[in-house]
């Protein structure tokens, strides 16, 4: 997915981007789009800046941190950064990974690193299939949203067995 900068006018710019996990460098492993991923981005060209927002929709397959079930979880992110033609800061450290510069000779952007990092970086930490997922039982391991089991629910810490006969 390329910006391409020489066509974008003085001003806003508006723009819309269709692609497939694949295309973005991202293994189903990594992550697994259940759906294509759909980019709108909104371009203010001033001068030799380009000052890029965007938003990136897409539908992710996940597997429940809890209680293993693979689940859908739609995903909407925001992606913000700005570009500066400028020959002699060309590979200047900006302290800002959102600040880049880029030769004046340059014809387009690649968008797909920073949409991959943004992609990533949306993943949650423990993903969970609802808010209030009960997970498997540790014993026998149902799935204890679908249906109850009969196993104690007594946690038995087995250094208090001796403990536990003497006050029987």
């Amino acid at each position: 997915m390329k910006l391409i900068l020489k066509e974008l006018k003085n001003g806003i710019n508006h723009l819309s981007f269709k692609t497939e996990g694949v295309d973005l460098d991202i293994k189903p492993e990594e992550i697994d789009f259940s759906s294509e991923v759909k980019m709108k981005f909104s371009v203010l060209k001033v001068g030799n800046s380009f000052n890029c927002q965007g938003e990136i929709k897409a539908r992710l397959k996940l597997e429940c941190a809890r209680c293993l079930t693979e689940y859908v979880q739609p995903v909407i992110s925001k992606i913000e950064f700005i570009l500066e033609m400028d020959d002699e800061k060309v590979g200047m450290d900006t302290q800002d990974d959102d600040y880049q510069f880029i030769a004046k000779e340059t014809i387009s952007y690649d968008l797909n690193p920073r949409v991959r990092e943004t992609m990533i970086l949306t993943l949650p930490i423990k993903p969970l299939c609802q808010e209030d997922c009960k997970g498997l039982c540790q014993f026998c391991g149902t799935n204890l949203n679908e249906k109850t089991c009969s196993c104690s629910k007594e946690m038995v810490d087995p250094r208090w067995n001796k403990l536990k006969e003497l006050l029987s």
